[in-house]
């Protein structure tokens, strides 16, 4: 997909430290080798795990967190699937999510990434 690269907040050395208020989170960005980010901007994806009545709604809904400097981002995303993507939930986790960008072609800049985790 070009520019853009992901991570996950629970795959960051500071995860433990400054604890994720949902089920979850991953920013999609156009992140620079410097650390910074480009003028693409970047946005966040945060799950929730919904309870209905007595029943718990199976998986994790996403929703989107986007400010005005990020629209490059968004629309780079979902011209690329994104939004199908994001469609197909709920999703049984944050790494499921992980998987799936990776086949869309973002890159796991987390500081652990997934095919670390996973090992």
């Amino acid at each position: 997909m070009g520019r853009l690269s992901f991570y996950d907040h629970a795959r960051q050395s500071y995860a433990d430290a400054v604890p994720c208020e949902h089920a979850g989170e991953i920013m999609v960005g156009d992140y620079c080798e410097d650390g910074g980010v480009g003028s693409l901007g970047e946005f966040r994806i945060v799950f929730y795990r919904f309870k209905t009545g007595l029943r718990d709604h199976q998986g994790l809904t996403p929703q989107l967190r986007v400010f005005s400097d990020a629209f490059g981002a968004l629309r780079l995303f979902m011209a690329h699937g994104g939004a199908d993507l994001l469609e197909e939930r709920p999703f049984a986790s944050v790494d499921e999510v992980s998987r799936r960008l990776i086949a869309l072609g973002l890159a796991d800049c987390s500081e652990n990434p997934l095919s670390k985790a996973a090992a």
